[in-house]
């Protein structure tokens, strides 16, 4: 039993002296396949590539011993490194690393449920190309800071055709909130829109709402080494839901839920850019905002803002 440890120490300094280490004047190449045990990401103008198989080749020459490294995944993309082994295990590199990409990304079918492109921003009224009301629509007049305009997307059905260029037809909600300065209180039976003024009443809040269903069909460019500068564009659509309007006066609130004269079907154009996620975006409409009232005809709406989720 007091030979054994004495037997471990000599096998153990053979092995070292002939291992795959060692320098000798004998050239051994191996290939041996290696499976990563997990994902090993490389950088490469601006794009994370995933791994999944790893090769290794050692040859002896010269005193150095050579590393290659070849990080190869499922999309064709390969990524070759050279790399010099001194005794003193310090790593130098001997080439400069050589990428090759043998597939883009490929075209596909875009099909879903989503939460994207949310936007929040400033909506305006515009009377025939101008920010000033006429003195007939003068009790629309609003709070430009409290007016406002939100909505999102949720189902998206396209094309993508590479990784620049995508196109796509999306539905959502589309809210615009116009917080008026005026104490007016419009006729939901009216056949058109129609208001009564309470001028000796205090209204601490006055808002007038409608709330459409969106339909967007938009162009997607993709620019930069990430593909991650964005700009989008397209005409845009949307149904009347409902109008409203919620005030608040010596009685209380009051909320009253109608068409208030709302166009039921509003058409126009908008465009985005961003970057990432994040951007701006800008939309207007060809129509009027009110229907069958001849004395808002040439009364249009536009709303800018931030976007997020782009």
């Amino acid at each position: 039993m007091k030979r054994l440890p004495l037997l471990i120490a000599a096998m153990a300094c053979v092995l070292h002296g002939e291992g795959v280490w060692g320098q000798d004047n004998r050239q051994d190449t191996t290939r041996k396949p290696l499976k990563v045990g997990e994902e090993l990401p490389m950088e490469k103008r601006g794009q994370v590539i995933g791994t999944d198989t790893l090769l290794v080749e050692k040859t002896d020459g010269s005193g150095k011993k050579k590393l290659v490294v070849r990080f190869e995944t499922g999309d064709g993309v390969r990524i070759t490194r050279e790399r010099s082994r001194r005794d003193d295990d310090d790593f130098e590199y001997t080439e400069s690393e050589n990428y090759s990409y043998n597939n883009r990304k490929r075209s596909k079918a875009i099909a879903g449920i989503t939460f994207a492109r949310m936007d929040f921003g400033f909506a305006t009224l515009l009377d025939n190309g101008s920010f000033t009301l006429s003195p007939e629509n003068d009790f629309l007049r609003y709070r430009t800071w409290k007016t406002w305009n939100f909505g999102f997307d949720l189902l998206q059905l396209g094309y993508r055709f590479d990784e620049k260029f995508k196109i796509f037809l999306s539905a959502g909600f589309d809210w615009t909130y116009y917080r008026l300065r005026r104490n007016v209180v419009f006729d939901p039976r009216a056949s058109e829109l129609t208001y009564t003024e309470r001028a000796d009443e205090h209204f601490d809040m006055n808002r007038l709402t409608s709330a459409y269903i969106r339909l967007p069909l938009t162009l997607e460019h993709r620019f930069g080494p990430s593909r991650g500068f964005k700009v989008a564009y397209g005409p845009i659509g949307g149904l009347l839901m409902h109008g409203s309007q919620l005030y608040k006066g010596p009685e209380g609130k009051v909320k009253v839920r109608e068409d208030f004269n709302f166009t039921k079907f509003r058409y126009g154009a908008f465009a985005r850019v961003g970057y990432n996620s994040f951007g701006l975006y800008a939309k207007y409409y060809f129509n009027d905002v009110f229907e069958n009232s001849p004395q808002q005809e040439g009364l249009k709406n536009l709303s800018m803002g931030v976007m997020f989720f782009f």
